[in-house]
């Protein structure tokens, strides 16, 4: 995880963002349309960590697309009574709708990597992050730190960092922690009361029990490896056997520490 951590640090500081226009690689696919005065060349990419967030997530494939005719937050005064004449009195508040300024879509990609289920989290899934770029205009529109208004390339790559970190978050965390399907999930449950079982004829300690849960999982990672290698699929190693704990917490920690979209200065 600390080597992990190292990667999104240096990549972030000692390689260039690449321009938004070009960043698609065999993860990534950028489709962003963006009103036309908003500079797409200073708005630039973090590829190494976004790779290695998708790759940490689960996420083989990560597209981020635009729609221009979403709805937009809007307020609407309250009702607070009837006049004689039948007509509605507004009162002081108003009632806000707030819209969101992305959404997030994921579906499986690989199929009966396990012995026992189709769904699992070491498979792949696809994510595809869609970014409202009216709500994204209003916004940036009614916050007054972004100086140059909607023309500020970096508070469009501020809303886009903020829209992709998430849907690799969101995703990513769902697919890692409740990604089993019904009869892994039966199969986890099983292998963890053998586990206590024979730990607790033995008689239990702190140290056994630790040493018997992260040696049994191994042994069963490494038998559910070799079944999908012979399928000829990938099969991402985790410490724990079943929900992928481990990989869910890494993928929370860098991603509240990376920066993957934002503005490029004008020196650079």
């Amino acid at each position: 995880m600390a080597i992990l951590i190292y990667i999104c640090f240096v990549t972030d500081l000692i390689r260039p963002y690449t321009p938004l226009e070009s960043a698609n690689s065999r993860v990534t696919r950028f489709a962003v349309s963006l009103p036309e005065y908003v500079d797409k060349t200073k708005i630039g990419v973090n590829l190494p960590a976004m790779h290695v967030l998708c790759r940490l997530g689960g996420i083989a494939h990560l597209r981020v697309a635009t729609i221009h005719d979403g709805e937009t937050t809007r307020s609407y005064p309250s009702i607070v009574g009837v006049s004689r004449g039948g007509e509605a009195v507004s009162g002081l508040n108003s009632v806000q709708t707030v819209v969101p300024t992305h959404s997030i879509n994921s579906q499986d990609l690989d199929k009966g990597v396990t012995l026992v289920g189709n769904r699992h989290p070491c498979r792949f899934i696809n994510t595809t992050v869609t970014i409202n770029t009216n709500e994204t205009n209003t916004r940036i529109l009614n916050d007054k730190k972004w100086t140059r208004g909607v023309r500020s390339p970096e508070a469009w790559g501020y809303h886009i960092d903020t829209a992709v970190k998430h849907g690799i978050l969101k995703s990513g965390l769902h697919h890692l922690v409740f990604g089993l399907s019904k009869l892994d999930a039966i199969n986890v449950g099983i292998q963890y009361c053998l586990m206590a079982f024979f730990e607790i004829q033995k008689g239990p300690t702190i140290e056994s029990a630790v040493g018997r849960f992260f040696t049994v999982s191994g042994m069963l990672n490494l038998i559910n490896f070799a079944f999908a290698s012979i399928q000829g699929k990938e099969y991402r190693l985790s410490t724990i056997y079943g929900p992928q704990v481990d990989r869910a917490i890494a993928l929370a920690l860098i991603s509240s520490k990376t920066t993957l979209v934002k503005g490029i200065p004008d020196s650079t």
